[in-house]
């Protein structure tokens, strides 16, 4: 029998870094008086639905929030929230971020009307969010998967989806089959954030939404004007899914003359990287590795040039390089959040992070201002840097970062002036 007393976390994870992150963000929620919490972890699942439904036998907690690894919770009602919601109307079985009112004929729900909430908010007017009776509850036809938060258990479709694709979509019409409402709350602030940037995996996406379109047509609109709209968009991703192998061993090879780079510490060949391969831009593109690689590559060719520890100076291949990344992108995160989340010691470890690993602000920057990594108070994130700069005695390192900062407001133009004329 089902505890309706306890509540668990799953996720699917194949990165350390990641998951303690995730974590961490957990740990800070307010739990509901009488109830329990438990985290499921589930190592190198060979798809969504199977380490879910692997994780879905092992706890016999009656809410279980299925979660991506990238995602971040803020609201620190936010399980007090999931349970109001619940117990509001007995006939939801599911509850999630963001969601589709009304599925695209396309079945790709970013190509439609959505609703919820789940990466920005108002800079400076952050709010925690406790919802009460006037909160508004829209009932969706389907929810993204990064969370997905669930007081009945059925079975995930492991049968027809045994990939990473589309499996959201598919349990959003299962419970829904079932005579359950699947909902979204409003969310005037931000509830989690889901910090997966702008490159996605499209290598089996195609395949996945035609499989997901035969096996739900009665459930999902014949083609229209959206899906002629987005035409071209369809067919590029077609192309990734019919061409996914010989792309992904083109990428391996480059990511292993990228292993060679690093280790040789050739920061001016790391630089080149794209360039070299720009025939291959469409691969760039298509992979969040690539993509990276890329964006830093211009601030280790400054960093060099200027004498500075670069990016790759301690690291000896591009695991570590991508590890590395990841860290200062969490500890920049962790930066910008101060001052909603009670980190507390965390927030040390960060900025111990940046100056421990001699993090330059062109890297800080260029993680910051690109599409790699998705911030609000991006602003804010390089004053607060700059003043820890400051505090540690590192005034050029300082003033380099007050500098780059772009459309600087009038307080810093003046900061800047007075680093000139001290």
């Amino acid at each position: 029998m089902a505890n309706n007393k306890k509540i668990a976390f799953i996720i699917c994870t194949n990165n350390k870094i990641q998951f303690d992150e995730c974590k961490l963000y957990i740990d800070k929620l307010i739990v509901p008086d009488g109830y329990e919490v438990e985290l499921i972890s589930i190592y190198d699942a060979v798809s969504m639905t199977s380490g879910y439904n692997n994780a879905m036998s092992k706890t016999d907690a009656l809410y279980k929030i299925y979660m991506h690894q990238d995602v971040y919770i803020v609201n620190k009602y936010f399980l007090l929230n999931i349970i109001d919601i619940f117990n509001k109307d007995t006939s939801i079985g599911m509850i999630g971020m963001i969601g589709s009112p009304h599925i695209p004929s396309s079945a790709v729900m970013w190509y439609g009307d959505r609703v919820g909430h789940y990466r920005t908010w108002p800079s400076e007017m952050y709010e925690h969010e406790r919802i009460t009776e006037d909160s508004i509850i829209h009932e969706v036809e389907s929810i993204d998967g990064f969370m997905m938060i669930t007081k009945v258990d059925l079975p995930w479709r492991s049968d027809i989806f045994d990939g990473w694709d589309f499996y959201d979509v598919s349990q959003s019409f299962e419970i829904r089959k079932k005579g359950y409402k699947v909902v979204v709350p409003n969310q005037l602030s931000t509830w989690c954030i889901h910090d997966d940037g702008v490159v996605m995996s499209l290598w089996n996406y195609d395949r996945y939404r035609r499989i997901l379109i035969d096996n739900y047509g009665d459930m999902i609109p014949q083609k229209d004007e959206q899906y002629s709209e987005h035409k071209t968009d369809f067919e590029t991703i077609k192309e990734y899914s019919d061409n996914a192998s010989g792309m992904q061993g083109t990428i391996a090879n480059i990511i292993d003359r990228v292993s060679e780079i690093i280790e040789d510490n050739d920061a001016t060949s790391f630089a080149a990287i794209y360039e070299k391969n720009a025939s291959h831009d469409n691969l760039f593109r298509a992979s969040s590795i690539l993509t990276q690689i890329q964006i830093m590559g211009k601030c280790v060719l400054l960093e060099h040039n200027m004498k500075l520890s670069t990016f790759i100076d301690d690291v000896s291949n591009e695991g570590e390089f991508e590890n590395k990344l990841l860290t200062l992108k969490l500890m920049l995160r962790r930066i910008e959040l101060a001052k909603y989340v009670a980190f507390e010691d965390a927030l040390d470890e960060a900025y111990i992070f940046i100056n421990d690993r001699q993090i330059s602000p062109f890297s800080i920057y260029a993680v910051v201002y690109s599409s790699i990594s998705i911030y609000v108070e991006r602003k804010n994130i390089m004053l607060n840097i700059a003043s820890n700069m400051l505090d540690n005695g590192n005034v050029g390192s300082a003033f380099l970062t007050l500098s780059l900062i772009p459309n600087p407001s009038e307080d810093i133009k003046r900061l800047l002036e007075e680093f000139s004329q001290s």
